[in-house]
């Protein structure tokens, strides 16, 4: 009688056998096809495709999973414009009237985008940037009290120049932007990533429209290597108010299908707060 032919595999080999061949049928899904994908589009090397979280992707996106655009490499630099800051909600400003001090103040915005002023009452300087809320002050005094008058606004807390960042990094929640702050700026200033942050692949997300102005339109997401950066093969992106930086944990790993162009946030709670 003919023996079968057996190969003797070590144990520790066979359960990694076992193991690539688990995630390697775990992967199959990420090959799938989707409209919109990267496939003839010059454009698509750079695109991130569909990312789950390992140890997750064994199971659906639960019905309704959150979807977006996700490009890979830092997003590009606002304009002047984007960076010309405006009077928002919940802003604390302090007007100055020279040579008037009972006409001085220190508010907060409120949500109609009014600030209550001694003598005019509620001024709406919501959308302005603060040279212009200073004319529309000058020429309500100007119209009712004095003769030529001398204001000076300033923004002392800013409700909306804020990141907000979450994952593995030392300090979480929002962090202020003050003047230019780059991507390194916000993670130094909020403690740097952890040592189990994946630094490779760090995620922006960012509102923006069509024109590429930010603050309006749907949310992309950026995915960055961080550590590229760090080594100066990298450029090191200006955030903007309303950013959120997520920072994965090593146990996290990110997993990049090549064919989708799509960033499927079920699996990133933090995708899903601050916006």
């Amino acid at each position: 009688m003919t023996l079968p032919f057996i190969i003797p595999v070590q144990p520790l080999r066979l359960g990694l056998c076992v193991i690539y061949f688990a995630l390697a049928l775990v992967a199959l899904p990420g090959c799938e096809t989707h409209p919109g994908s990267g496939q003839g589009n010059p454009t698509g090397a750079r695109q991130a495709e569909a990312f789950e979280v390992m140890g997750q992707t064994a199971h659906p996106p639960p019905p309704g999973a959150e979807l977006m655009p996700a490009i890979i490499g830092p997003p590009p630099d606002p304009s002047v414009q984007d960076l010309i800051y405006r009077i928002g909600p919940y802003d604390d400003l302090k007007v100055e009237v020279f040579g008037v001090p009972e006409l001085s103040t220190e508010a907060q915005v409120n949500l109609q985008g009014l600030i209550a002023l001694p003598l005019l009452g509620p001024v709406n300087v919501n959308g302005l940037t603060p040279g212009e809320a200073e004319e529309e002050i000058k020429r309500q005094l100007a119209s009712r009290y004095l003769r030529d008058p001398r204001v000076i606004v300033y923004v002392k807390n800013s409700a909306s120049l804020n990141v907000t960042l979450s994952g593995a990094v030392g300090g979480q929640g929002l962090q202020p932007i003050r003047g230019r702050k780059t991507l390194t700026d916000i993670l130094a200033q909020a403690g740097g990533v952890t040592p189990l942050g994946k630094k490779n692949q760090v995620v922006l997300y960012r509102r923006e429209g069509a024109a590429g102005m930010t603050g309006e339109g749907p949310i992309h997401a950026y995915v960055i290597d961080y550590q590229q950066i760090l080594d100066g093969r990298m450029r090191d992106p200006l955030v903007v108010g309303n950013d959120h930086i997520y920072v994965p944990s090593s146990g996290l790993a990110i997993f990049f299908s090549p064919l989708v162009n799509i960033l499927q946030t079920w699996a990133l709670p933090a995708a899903r707060g601050g916006y």
